[in-house]
């Protein structure tokens, strides 16, 4: 940053001000987070500060931020440093930018805390600047440092090369003797640099040197055969080599079982405090390297620019990788707190909620649709409430239940699993009800599915067709330009708001951003919570399925039967839920339940939600880190995953009768060419069912019994071979999740 000497001087007076007023204002917040005990925080905070514009722009910043990373013929290396004027319109509304942003604070405050150094400033204005700048990153742990878009550790490791003047220093503090962990620290330091340095090459799975990986983890063994007498002497041998394995183990930890990375976390937070970050840095283990390559792993290919070829091996794949549906961001969640509980999440709130409940679907929608007109509600929030009203409110029209055709007969009616109803006394003819009725759920009972992506949005209008030939209500979150407008459009077309099934939002919509087909699992699980707490039941499942009938009644008979809150599909060959499809019966718990659940996993971005539904679930012995405690105790049950709830990990026994539901689940080893297998074979199920020749009705209103009983030859046989590929003749061991 070019900043001139007076100009320096007299932004530092400034800075140091705004510094001091902002380290009170931190420390007068942390009994509040307890961010240093419990890590307690308020649930879904904005950490990105997206769509925050007051002191500064953030998502401007931000933009700034990812342009300076770009790389070319004309910069070899990323530039972190902000534009001028961004330090001098932070300082000069400090407090109530930190209010806004506090971690884009703590970055910017880095940043021109560096500027200083580069800028020759006298070594005590460099060091109170440090010392603020220290005050202030103690309050925050790793993992939310590491989480947010802000990229603070990356900027450590970008200026490490400044701190070369602390090396002799930090030398001191690592013994050259092999102590009582029998490490030895110089070695391991050297090995450390290399194995770092593979790791930001974008190397394959097994490419690179495996034996400095191997001194590592030897390293690490040493301390886990009794991990406090050795966590303590590691500690005095050497603590900046300690930090550095606490860092690996925390990487290595998140990305499969997390339920060890606290203990690390936990480590890795009382060291930053104590030590310095210069200290760190000049110590020339790669540690900032480390927390670096942690802070990008749950994020996209934007983000991982500042670190040249780091996971080049999952985003070369473009997008198609089993592992880039994981990535998210603290800023994904686009829904306030009192968006995603609008009443609120204390006792009145809750009450509300079981109010919610109880009412029929035309009490529950009178009393929703006029509150909803009575509301000034943000543009995304309001779409969001909108594509939920509309639907229910075309699930309460008489026709809807209607299953068969004029003249009908009881006996035909209840052939086709349908139910013969007298017309009661009291019925006029615009309220006539259909006498023979479809089995319909008597909860209200919303379909959730969520989408982004191109090569997707060609079955997204199939999807609505084949939602409305069945007559469920279903919300759409489908996400980017591709299949926002593939949704809209067909839901417009087959009924539109006024009468269609399909309702669709897309949190993006009008959101600035680097990429408009950009998605993310939390939307799936911000439209649960949101239906939790207004009392309706969710059905949610991923894009990759296929219904082959309406599975709300039999999903609600389930849970009765049971007395179970959640329902969840699973794979035939494991023992554990799987997020394919889950079925939450709207309570007071269950909201209460999701509340916990889903702020907990914003704040963790590292953590998988299928792992971690079943750890809080007690499902599994699957441990998470950080859990949240005191959850409402609720009743989860696995779904028949033989025949009714199937999925190609495992296969089926290739009952047609009783087939309601099948999840493409991703094999064990993935190909690049997988998805494009289940999008043709999800395709051809949409188009068998949604044929004109097909009479779902005269199968009670299942595609299965209609493909099991289709004669040789026929389309409906043709399009039979898709699932009898992944019948199986006898059930496998099931293995234990990891």
């Amino acid at each position: 940053a070019e900043i001139s000497p007076n100009e320096s001087a007299s932004m530092v007076a400034r800075a140091f001000g705004a510094l001091v007023a902002l380290v009170s204002l931190a420390n007068s917040e942390e009994e509040r987070l307890h961010v240093r005990t419990a890590y307690n925080f308020l649930p879904f905070e904005n950490w990105d500060c997206v769509e925050v514009n007051g002191a500064l722009d953030w998502d401007d910043i931000y933009s700034q931020i990812l342009e300076g990373f770009k790389v070319g013929e004309t910069r070899r290396f990323p530039d972190f440093f902000l534009a001028d004027p961004v330090y001098g319109k932070f300082f000069g509304n400090a407090a109530q930018a930190y209010k806004e942003c506090p971690l884009g604070s703590i970055y910017i405050i880095l940043l021109y805390t560096y500027a200083l150094l580069t800028q020759g400033a006298d070594k005590n204005t460099v060091v109170q600047q440090s010392d603020e700048l220290i005050s202030l990153l103690r309050l925050y742990p790793m993992f939310l440092l590491a989480g947010s878009r802000w990229p603070i550790f990356e900027a450590f490791h970008h200026f490490r090369d400044l701190h070369e003047s602390m090396a002799s220093k930090a030398e001191s503090l690592c013994s050259s003797i092999i102590g009582k962990t029998g490490i030895d620290w110089q070695h391991l330091k050297t090995v450390a640099t290399r194995w770092a340095d593979e790791m930001l090459a974008g190397l394959e799975p097994g490419q690179g040197n495996k034996e400095n990986g191997i001194a590592i983890k030897d390293a690490v063994d040493k301390i886990a055969r009794n991990p406090r007498e050795m966590g303590d002497a590691a500690q005095d041998e050497c603590p900046l080599g300690f930090l550095f394995l606490a860092t690996t183990q925390a990487m290595a930890s998140a990305m499969r079982l997390t339920g060890a990375m606290e203990a690390w976390a936990r480590a890795i937070d009382s060291i930053l405090g104590d030590l310095p970050y210069y200290l760190i840095a000049g110590a020339k283990w790669p540690t900032y390297q480390v927390l670096a390559m942690f802070s990008s792993h749950s994020k996209g290919v934007e983000a991982n620019q500042a670190l040249g070829s780091f996971q080049a091996d999952i985003h070369r794949w473009a997008g198609a990788h089993p592992i880039s549906k994981r990535f998210r961001a603290y800023g994904d969640l686009r829904l306030a707190r009192n968006e995603l509980a609008p009443f609120g999440i204390n006792g009145p709130a809750f009450a509300r909620v079981q109010e919610l409940v109880a009412a029929s679907t035309h009490e529950w929608y009178a009393n929703l649709a006029a509150w909803r007109q009575s509301q000034q509600l943000r543009q995304i929030y309001g779409s969001a409430l909108d594509a939920a009203l509309t639907t229910m409110r075309a699930d309460t029209f008489p026709e809807r239940n209607e299953c068969g055709y004029s003249g009908v007969s009881p006996e035909s009616c209840i052939q086709r699993g349908c139910l013969w109803t007298t017309p009661k006394k009291t019925q006029t003819a615009a309220t006539l009800e259909p006498a023979c009725q479809r089995a319909l759920p008597v909860r209200k009972v919303l379909l959730v599915t969520f989408v982004w992506g191109e090569k997707w949005a060609r079955l997204v209008p199939r999807f609505i067709g084949w939602m409305n030939k069945l007559r469920i209500p279903a919300v759409i979150v489908a996400m980017g330009k591709a299949c926002r407008t593939a949704c809209q459009t067909a839901a417009l077309a087959l009924g539109g708001w006024g009468t269609g099934s399909v309702g669709c939002w897309d949190p993006y919509q009008n959101s600035k951003g680097p990429d408009d087909e950009h998605g993310s699992i939390l939307q799936r699980h911000a439209m649960i919570h949101l239906m939790l707490h207004l009392g309706v039941d969710v059905v949610a499942f991923d894009f990759d399925t296929f219904l082959f009938a309406d599975p709300r009644k039999r999903l609600e008979e389930i849970a009765e039967n049971h007395e179970a809150d959640i329902l969840m599909t699973r794979h035939l060959d494991a023992d554990c839920l799987n997020m394919g499809l889950i079925y939450v019966r709207a309570s007071v718990d269950t909201a209460r339940w999701y509340l916990q659940y889903l702020s907990w996993l914003h704040l963790h971005p590292y953590e998988r939600e299928q792992r971690a539904i079943n750890s809080l679930l007690k499902y599994t012995q699957q441990q998470v880190s950080f859990p949240p405690q005191d959850m409402p105790r609720i009743k989860a049950l696995a779904l028949d995953d033989v025949n009714e709830f199937a999925s190609s990990r495992g296969g089926w026994m290739g009952d047609w009768q009783k087939i309601l539901f099948f999840h493409w689940v991703n094999p064990t080893v993935t190909r690049t060419y997988w998805s494009e297998v289940k999008i043709t074979d999800i395709q051809a199920l949409y188009e068998a069912g949604l044929h004109r020749g097909t009479d779902l009705a005269a199968f009670g209103w299942s595609l299965g019994r209609a493909l099991g009983a289709a004669p040789e030859g026929s389309l409906l046989s043709t399009v039979r071979a898709v699932l009898e590929d992944h019948k199986i003749a006898e059930l496998p061991q099931r293995q234990t999740c990891w």
